[in-house]
């Protein structure tokens, strides 16, 4: 059973009769660390920002390989590789504008969530829940 959540990823999984639901957050600082990224680009320092990102994903590859096996942690490690592009291609962005909306501010805070929703999703997979996916669009009021 897929249903969007308004405001957080989440995994809906059943166990027995009873459904309960678990919504992550970002790991311990990366949603700061996310925004920082964002003020870094709207300065011009994309390179800076780069850097950020790409520690954030060096991060949350070791999280994989500490929780999963080879196959398992080559595929969410590729997926975080795809992550960090997206985030470098809205560094990009936002570096050429010279601008941070909300909106824009909103989006890089969100990869915190996409990545743990990620990782816990698989987790909980690989232990036998019985589990659905729930990634729906994260919506943070940063930019106010």
């Amino acid at each position: 059973m897929q249903r969007q959540y308004a405001g957080s990823q989440g995994s809906l999984y059943e166990t027995g009769r009873r459904k309960w639901i678990v919504l992550v957050s970002a790991c311990a600082g990366v949603t700061n660390q996310l925004l920082k990224i964002g003020e870094l680009a709207s300065e011009g320092a994309s390179h800076e920002a780069a850097e950020l990102v790409d520690a954030l994903a060096v991060a949350h590859k070791k999280i994989i390989t500490d929780l999963f096996e080879d196959g398992t942690a080559q595929i969410l490690s590729n997926t975080i590789s795809l992550f960090a592009d997206e985030l470098k291609a809205l560094v990009n962005g936002v570096s050429v504008l010279g601008e941070l909306t909300p909106r824009s501010l909103d989006t890089f805070a969100s990869y915190g969530e996409r990545m743990s929703s990620l990782i816990i999703h698989h987790h909980f997979s690989e232990k036998r829940f019985e589990i659905d996916f729930c990634g729906c669009p994260v919506i943070h009021d940063y930019g106010h």
